[in-house]
């Protein structure tokens, strides 16, 4: 079996308070899991889809409930691209972001010779509460 390394920093290690106090509640979901994405040139991930088998123990959630999203950091520069289920992005502006649900494929190339960092939410969709 191969290996890729990949450059996350996880909770429980501490994050930026802008992070809790500006970032997670512009997306609106519940359980919250962040992660710091570094991707340096020429690193890739293929197509894949994401397990969450510690998310799902730590919160007791099942994966059908749970969604991640990518916001990026910076604008993209050639060579870096985006893939969820069958659509491809490879133009971003700086604080745009994807989401996507647990069974959805996705994939992420930087090709490019510029570092690409991005933040990873992981939640459940917040449920509307009814009057």
């Amino acid at each position: 079996m191969q290996k890729m390394t990949l450059y996350n920093y996880f909770q429980p290690n501490p994050m930026p308070g802008v992070v809790w106090d500006y970032i997670v509640p512009q997306f609106e979901l519940d359980h919250v899991g962040i992660a710091i994405n570094y991707f340096k040139p020429s690193q890739y991930l293929p197509v894949h889809v994401d397990l969450f088998g510690k998310y799902s123990a730590v919160h007791g959630i099942e994966d059908e409930e749970i969604v991640r999203a990518i916001l990026m950091l910076e604008d993209s520069v050639p060579g870096q691209i985006s893939q969820i289920c069958n659509e491809t992005f490879g133009s971003w502006r700086a604080g745009d972001w994807f989401q996507w649900d647990a069974d959805d494929p996705h994939a992420f190339y930087n090709m490019s010779m510029v570092d690409r960092y991005a933040i990873q939410i992981t939640g459940t969709k917040r449920q509307s509460k009814l009057l």
